[in-house]
């Protein structure tokens, strides 16, 4: 399988300074599903510039749909702790593949990641449900079975080394909405910035904009769009509260 390999670059000022500094991120993938190699290579461009414009070497980030390891690679390279959720064992085998060959490259050491292979919804506990598995064309992908749920607030309560939230990133073809319901006291308590896809998945769980829309407005957050048409991500920026 041919190697993959994304560059980033963003321009940072430094603390105490008003001179910005060039950065340069690049990640390199050789276990992946060889269907959506395009998508690797140039999906979601505004996203990503966001993560590397935005994103601190302080920050702790739960990514909700680890996939193979792309988006924990360039957060770990810029610093930041990553927790990452992935529950098809396909695809976090593959995450793993991806770290190990990036640490012995000399790409980083990569020990600020962490993979859980547990599925996130609103509820926690072993519910017969249906999560859409990558792989495979998008009809096969739909998996049914008995999954052990998991709440990211029942995750972070249950971690003492989780001093803060900074980012939920959230990829979870469907879930998506169910993330943020399962995450009310890490939103309220934290109050990170929170990325979240929406495709047509989400009619799978009866879900659509509006409702997230209205979560948002209600959690006094304020909405931006990114990579419009790749498909849309949502940006929720926390407002200051009174």
């Amino acid at each position: 399988m041919d190697k993959i390999r994304r560059n980033f670059t963003t321009f940072r000022t430094t603390p105490f300074s008003t001179v910005q500094t060039k950065h340069d991120y690049f990640i390199e993938l050789v276990d992946y599903y060889p269907r959506l190699k395009d998508w690797y290579l140039t999906a979601e461009p505004e996203t990503w510039q966001w993560l590397v414009d935005n994103v601190q070497k302080n920050w702790t980030c739960l990514e909700v749909g680890g996939h193979v390891g792309e988006t924990a690679l360039l957060l770990s390279q810029i610093g930041a702790r990553t927790i990452s959720f992935e529950p098809n064992k396909v695809s976090a085998e593959m995450f793993r593949n991806n770290i190990e060959y990036n640490q012995n490259i000399g790409n980083g050491d990569y020990l600020n990641i962490e993979l859980v292979t547990r599925p996130i919804g609103q509820y926690d506990g072993i519910a017969a449900e249906k999560l859409y598995f990558a792989g495979k064309d998008d009809q096969a992908g739909e998996t049914y079975g008995e999954f052990n749920f998991l709440t990211l607030d029942r995750f972070v309560r249950s971690r003492d080394d989780i001093m803060w939230v900074s980012l939920i990133f959230s990829d979870a073809d469907g879930w998506d909405y169910d993330v943020v319901l399962g995450a009310e006291f890490v939103v309220n308590k934290f109050r990170p910035y929170i990325i979240l896809e929406v495709n047509y998945a989400w009619g799978w769980r009866g879900h659509n904009a509006e409702q997230v829309y209205n979560w948002a407005e209600l959690h006094d957050y304020e909405c931006k769009f990114l990579d419009a048409s790749m498909p849309t991500n949502i940006l929720f920026i926390p407002m200051p509260l009174d």
